[in-house]
């Protein structure tokens, strides 16, 4: 038990809270946006946010908090229910213009190409393994100048539209991006009509790491990877207005924060304090 507690513990920098309980011990921050890991008894079953899975021998399960997660959220482990309390925050505004209409207000002709598209990502991010790919503390998929952060609220040419999910890193076309953790590509579309080149990797637990708007791609379906290894090159395919990287991470489909794992700051405005289980 020890030795996994230092394994987790190597693998994130902040682990703000733990709870020592007679079937699980949870590690994370518990934030909005966050990623926390857990260890349970072997094939325990976990029920957190409409989820709900059995651990495999290891006894590993993560759990995601989304851009939106309430101020209390209850986590069932077997016969087990505990509730805590998640920090909220406050997000960014971002205003882009300069888009061509129809990557804003797609014609009724798209539609059913974009659904397409999106039916394909989420049935891939349904995947889920017991391996753990992520022993590693995670790294930047890229270089770049920080243009655009987790949560912020998009407005496009003028028009409210969905939150940002990811992180951008502006560069020049065809700077190297990389894998920051070890996976498995588990999905690769070559032009997909918002992001372009896009490539999906899986991490293990349900997590896994999108790659957005490449220039071109390096690794195939199927391919596993190991940290640090080149994926792809910096593009604007997709809705773009320039060469970037758009890198967002999900448990199922929670979007989470990249920021939290890797340490960027931007954009992060938690409120109040940290804060324990209640029993």
């Amino acid at each position: 038990m020890q030795k996994l507690k230092n394994k987790i513990i190597s693998i994130f920098l902040l682990l703000l809270f733990c709870v020592n309980a007679h079937s699980f011990e949870l590690y994370g921050d518990a934030v909005q946006g966050a990623m926390l890991v857990g260890k349970a008894k072997p094939n325990s079953k976990i029920v957190f946010d409409g989820i709900s899975e059995t651990t495999g021998k290891d006894g590993i399960f993560v759990i995601g908090l989304h851009r939106s997660a309430p101020k209390k959220m209850k986590l069932k482990v077997n016969n087990e229910t505990y509730y805590f309390d998640v920090q909220q925050r406050k997000y960014l505004e971002q205003r882009i213009n300069g888009l061509p209409n129809k990557k804003v207000n797609p014609p009724k002709s798209l539609l059913k190409r974009i659904k397409k598209e999106n039916d394909e990502i989420k049935k891939s991010r349904k995947i889920k393994t017991d391996k753990l790919y992520f022993t590693k503390k995670w790294v930047h998929p890229t270089k770049g100048k920080i243009t655009g952060v987790y949560g912020s609220r998009r407005i496009l040419n003028g028009k409210p539209k969905f939150p940002h999910y990811g992180i951008d890193y502006a560069n020049k076309t065809g700077t190297p991006v990389i894998a920051p953790q070890n996976g498995k590509v588990i999905m690769i579309q070559e032009n997909n009509f918002y992001s372009g080149k896009t490539i999906i990797i899986e991490h293990g637990k349900g997590i896994n790491t999108a790659y957005l708007h490449l220039q071109k791609i390096y690794v195939k379906v199927g391919q596993e990877l190991k940290q640090g290894q080149k994926i792809g090159a910096i593009g604007t395919t997709g809705r773009s207005t320039g060469p970037h990287l758009d890198w967002r991470i999900n448990w199922y489909d929670k979007r989470l924060d990249p920021a939290l794992l890797t340490g960027i700051e931007l954009g992060l405005n938690p409120t109040g304090k940290n804060v324990d289980f209640n029993f």
